[in-house]
């Protein structure tokens, strides 16, 4: 059962001549500790529940007076002020001492007493936490970032450098340990590091999965795209799609221009119709498939982005 201390702890001096002073304390002053909000939740030292606070009390009274140390100044419902001196017993002085010794030999004793309480104060607050107060809160889901990665072939613009964020069950977020992995796991996209880094090879999209290592059922996923680099421009195979009643469909090529030549880039281009009501086009497919809707005429456009630029090709759709 775990439990809950909270103790706020003060120290007064009472010297003659103030309020309270003969009652509170020996000739001379001393200390006392005033102890407020002490208390345990789920349970404590055998002490009633507060009514109406489902807390359950300390006999702190019981407590200090088990130590023979001082006398209860006031006390109330989570609140103790106690006094560290008791008056000296005259019987107990040696003939002829002088009274400023045994004003001294008080107080010493006195603030020994203080010392000593605070500092059991101070073991039991930490024999509590020692048995586990603190609970580590549990990885409840993960997120991996960045969103949406790209990445281009080559030896620029080729990394990206993946991170996991958990979300606990008490709502905190963190970075929990991951062990990372990639699909295709051949490495034919993209590889990636045990730290997170993801390295293109070719282009095509590939699957970053993060596993928490505190809970392995526990995983996130993002998909990171492998651009070709040294783009100079973006065309299509047509400049105009048709599209009849009798075949409803069309197929389209996108091609990045590079000082090597043309490359086809259908798969991990982006798709777009400029009317959807008239036709659609299914992105992700090499060649991807425009379908007619309703009779009329629109575009369809490609975009490709390379080394931070986009390029864009468009050409005519017509569904007769």
């Amino acid at each position: 059962m775990h439990r809950l201390w909270l103790v706020l702890v003060r120290t007064i001096a009472i010297k003659q001549g103030e309020p309270g002073f003969a009652r509170r304390t020996a000739e001379g002053g001393c200390p006392h500790i005033e102890i407020v909000d002490v208390f345990f939740l789920q349970g404590g030292l055998g002490a009633p529940f507060y009514p109406g606070t489902g807390l359950r009390g300390i006999d702190w009274q019981g407590w200090f007076r088990g130590l023979g140390s001082g006398t209860g100044v006031c006390a109330g419902r989570n609140r103790l002020c106690y006094n560290f001196c008791r008056p000296m017993l005259r019987s107990g002085m040696r003939a002829g001492e002088p009274k400023e010794s045994q004003k001294t030999m008080s107080s010493t004793k006195s603030q020994l007493r203080l010392v000593g309480a605070c500092a059991a104060l101070a073991a039991l607050a930490l024999a509590v936490s020692c048995r586990g107060f603190f609970v580590k809160p549990t990885l409840s889901s993960i997120a991996v970032g960045p969103a949406a990665p790209t990445i281009d072939t080559g030896t620029t613009d080729n990394t990206v450098q993946m991170f996991a964020v958990g979300t606990f069950n008490d709502g905190s977020t963190g970075s929990p340990a991951v062990t990372w992995s990639i699909s295709p796991s051949d490495g034919s996209i993209a590889t990636i590091a045990s730290g997170g880094l993801v390295t293109s090879v070719a282009i095509g999209s590939a699957t970053v999965t993060a596993t928490a290592v505190q809970n392995p059922a526990i995983t996130g996923t993002q998909t990171v795209t492998v651009n070709i680099a040294n783009v100079t421009g973006l065309t299509l195979d047509n400049s105009s799609y048709t599209i009849s009643a009798a075949n409803n469909t069309a197929n389209a090529i996108a091609f990045a221009q590079t000082a090597s030549g043309k490359v086809d880039v259908s798969a991990t281009a982006s798709w777009t119709t400029g009317d959807s009501t008239i036709a659609t086009v299914q992105g992700g497919t090499d060649p991807v498939v425009i379908t007619g809707v309703a009779l009329g005429t629109t575009t369809v456009t490609a975009s490709y982005t390379s080394g931070g630029t986009t390029y864009t090709a468009q050409a005519n759709v017509v569904v007769q």
